[in-house]
């Protein structure tokens, strides 16, 4: 009698435990925990000069002041302004509706605030939100790129402006110090980009095109095709300078009015602070969230922000009870936002993608 041989399958490969803890735990837990896990982290160990004032916290929920109120809306009117500024840098053939930009720009920052090199990934997910929405990726990468280069030399007009008054007030300080090095290395990174952009094109084309022609199943010509739309974007920024004037008022006022809300933050608890005694810690406070350690800047924010602002003359109390309030306002606050106007980005972009059921063609009649 012969034997079959008898065939098995082989055995299924167990998942790993990250794809078994994205199925097990859906996204908005998954976040919730890691959100938790950084508040802790932030508590217990990146910010212990809270643990001095935690009796204190009972204030936080039993104020009545009107300047809660004005923290609230200028933090609004700062994240409009940041949409204003990119849909500003977008060209107008290509251009979608403020609403939708600036649900695009708060998701983007959603994310940037929950995971480190947030900017990075953020920027990647905007890319992807615009393209969807319409917009070419080249145009879209151009204006993204303005955007953030702009954003950050108005951010570093406002700081040396400020320091230009601080320091023969107040005098000299290794941050004040480190912080000018930093934002000139800035100003030569972007001279250097905005001169790739203008003159240097064919050496930016033949450097993508050679990484383009390495990479399968993309077009060799994909590179130098992509550099010319962003150039021919450039040259149309440049050219026009009421549309790079709007660009800039509005990176200004994003600025402005985050700063302003953080102002306002602080004098609910009954401290005011002066021009340079709010730029100054402020600016400073943003230029240590562009560090890639933690999402945000969370903990490298407010480890600035603090001291600094109790440099100027706040009791501490109030540095750090104002500084925790406008991180709630402006950190916190759009996480949840965030994940709301991508689900809502997510539906516009299904409903779009669906287009008339066509009909049935009618039977023909037998003859």
């Amino acid at each position: 009698m012969a034997e079959h041989a008898v065939t098995t399958a082989p055995p299924a490969k167990p998942p790993g435990s990250r794809h078994l803890f994205r199925a097990l735990l859906p996204w908005p837990v998954r976040t919730a925990l890691r959100l938790v896990a950084i508040a802790l982290i932030v508590e217990y160990l990146v910010l212990p000069q809270i643990a001095g004032s935690r009796a204190s916290w009972h204030l936080l929920l039993n104020f009545d002041s009107p300047w809660l109120g004005l923290a609230a809306v200028a933090e609004a009117g700062s994240l409009l302004a940041f949409a204003l500024g990119t849909r500003a840098m977008l060209p107008s053939d290509n251009r979608p509706s403020i609403w939708r930009v600036f649900r695009i720009d708060l998701t983007t920052i959603s994310l940037s605030h929950c995971v480190p090199f947030g900017g990075a990934a953020g920027t990647g997910l905007g890319l992807r939100l615009l393209r969807q929405a319409g917009v070419p990726v080249a145009d879209a990468t151009f204006g993204k790129i303005a955007q953030g280069v702009g954003s950050v030399l108005v951010l570093l007009m406002l700081l040396w402006t400020a320091l230009a008054v601080a320091i023969p007030l107040h005098g000299s300080s290794p941050i004040y110090l480190a912080v000018t090095i930093a934002g000139l290395m800035v100003c030569v990174v972007a001279t250097m980009l905005l001169l790739l952009l203008g003159r240097g094109r064919p050496t930016a084309a033949r450097w993508l095109s050679r990484v383009t022609t390495a990479l399968p199943r993309v077009d060799d010509e994909a590179g130098e095709r992509f550099v010319a739309k962003v150039g021919t974007q450039f040259d149309i920024v440049i050219a026009d300078r009421r549309r790079l004037g709007s660009a800039m008022c509005f990176a200004a006022a994003n600025w402005l009015l985050d700063a302003l809300s953080l102002w306002a933050c602080v004098r609910v608890f009954g401290y005011s602070l002066g021009y340079v005694g709010l730029i100054v810690p402020y600016a400073l406070g943003q230029a240590a969230g562009w560090f890639p350690i933690t999402p945000g800047g969370l903990g490298l924010v407010e480890g600035i922000l603090v001291p600094t602002i109790v440099g100027f003359g706040s009791p501490r109390s109030v540095a750090i009870l104002g500084v925790i309030l406008w991180r709630l306002l402006s950190f916190w606050a759009p996480i949840p936002l965030g994940a709301a106007t991508y689900g809502s980005l997510v539906h516009t972009h299904h409903r779009e993608g669906v287009g008339p059921v066509p009909k049935k063609p009618a039977a023909a009649g037998v003859g």
